[in-house]
């Protein structure tokens, strides 16, 4: 699992806890982070994407894209969120897509080309096969991560949704229980998916695992 840390620096875990993955001397500040199994990309904090080789490797010509956020398919397609447009990184050059109408404003990279994005208003929609299909969802959503097989999704007031074979469910709060207090709750922030697991974290920071979610 890797985290982009409020420090700006990217953190990974399991490994040394409380540690950055490099140290910072050796490594980037960084606006959002991607990766699948074997690469990871960063936009560093001047606005370049970099793939992670042991150091930050930028693309080059990639400072003149816009770039606000990155994801990675599980076959390692690089798609790019460029001047509010979804691109696909592909033979030195970006790649329209199917939902060159929508300005994006998050995607979750599925395999190949495939993706959902959420426009500014939190609608949800598909690019794939070179459409863009609009996807029902229960609310307007903010951030969303994605696998093949299934789309977790925060909404606007922090609840956190799962979709998998077309059917939504509501997934559990998570909880931070501290000694001598009882057990509280926070919005969602964010989400993250793995294989087996779901990643969130809260309004207050914390980072949370739904082991059992899949």
């Amino acid at each position: 699992m890797l985290l982009l840390g409020g420090d700006t620096h990217l953190w990974a875990y399991p490994g040394v806890w409380s540690n950055p993955w490099l140290a910072k001397e050796q490594t980037h500040a960084l606006r959002a982070v991607g990766a699948a199994r074997n690469a990871a990309y960063g936009v560093l904090s001047d606005g370049r994407v970099a793939r992670f080789t042991g150091g930050w490797a930028p693309i080059e010509g990639s400072a003149a894209w816009a770039a606000s956020e990155i994801a990675v398919t599980d076959d390692e397609h690089l798609l790019v969120i460029a001047a509010g447009k979804l691109r696909a990184y592909d033979h030195g050059e970006l790649k329209q897509l199917g939902c060159d109408a929508i300005d994006v404003v998050a995607v979750a990279a599925t395999h190949g080309e495939g993706a959902f994005v959420l426009d500014g208003a939190g609608a949800l929609f598909f690019n794939g096969d070179g459409h863009c299909n609009p996807i029902s969802a229960p609310k307007r959503l903010k951030r969303i991560a994605a696998t093949a097989e299934r789309l977790l999704a925060v909404d606007v007031d922090g609840a956190v949704w799962r979709r998998r074979e077309n059917a939504w469910t509501r997934l559990p709060a998570p909880f931070n229980c501290r000694a001598g207090q009882a057990p509280e709750s926070k919005p969602v922030l964010d989400v993250a998916v793995s294989a087996f697991s779901t990643w969130l974290t809260d309004s207050d920071g914390s980072v949370f695992i739904l082991s059992d979610e899949t």
